[in-house]
């Protein structure tokens, strides 16, 4: 049997370690004292804090949903919830999500500006060439200054002219000028969109996700990897230590 060494406990590392597990002899390695790494939780004062903000699981492709609910037991671990989430504006206000839903309830100006991009939409032939381009042209570009723009930059750290479109599938809601404004003539309240639902850990946040995931698995944690050696025949040195087999 193969052997193989993942390194780092974060959420990926421990799914890719459950796979692999089924025909190959797992490691996973971890710097820290326990898995997780961006889902990791802490108790404070008997308070329970997310380290790197709130983390729920929602998705809508059918392996993934098969995987995760073969892991956990849905009715005993989660609680589904609808979201609720606003979107703060520079003036104070609070704006429900998704925003181009509810662009009736921006100041006179901002709406008179998001008309206008949502009527000239349809004008603009030529295909978006990467992310920017694409939230500019979906949503225009009053919203995306306001909101899309700062947000996904904040997100995602890089320049959104450099995140291509290939990424995006399945990951926004993808309206048409005329569903936008549709939407919100109507006031409609959009729960088709990709995180319109969550499910929330019952107890422990999403450490209790990571600490199931790593059931099971031969999991090194305070183990940090300095060193990778590649051999002859094809396998690794992982800090001197043989990850794979030829």
């Amino acid at each position: 049997m193969n052997r193989i060494a993942i390194i780092g406990a974060g959420v990926s590392g421990l799914t890719m370690g459950r796979l692999l597990a089924t025909h190959a002899s797992v490691t996973v390695f971890e710097s820290d004292s326990r898995p997780g790494g961006l889902i990791k939780c802490a108790r404070v004062d008997g308070n329970l804090f997310h380290t790197c903000g709130g983390h729920v699981f929602n998705t809508r492709r059918e392996d993934v949903l098969d995987f995760f609910w073969g892991i956990f037991d849905r009715d005993r671990d989660f609680v589904k919830a609808d979201r609720n989430s606003v979107v703060k504006m520079p003036d104070g206000a609070e704006i429900p999500y998704p925003i181009e839903n509810h662009a009736y309830m921006l100041d006179d100006d901002t709406l008179r500006a998001v008309i206008a991009d949502v009527a000239g939409m349809r004008a603009a032939g030529s295909e978006p060439a990467n992310f920017e381009e694409f939230l500019r042209k979906q949503f225009g570009d009053t919203l995306y200054r306001l909101y899309f723009g700062p947000y996904n930059r904040k997100v995602w750290r890089r320049d959104l002219s450099d995140v291509p479109l290939s990424w995006l599938e399945g990951k926004l809601p993808m309206p048409a000028p005329e569903e936008i404004l549709y939407n919100n003539i109507r006031r409609v309240k959009e729960k088709a969109f990709v995180h319109s639902s969550f499910y929330y850990e019952r107890q422990g946040g999403s450490q209790f996700i990571a600490d199931t995931l790593a059931e099971g698995l031969d999991l090194r944690c305070s183990s940090p990897v300095s060193r990778l050696d590649r051999q002859a025949d094809g396998g690794w040195l992982v800090d001197g230590e043989r990850s794979e087999d030829p």
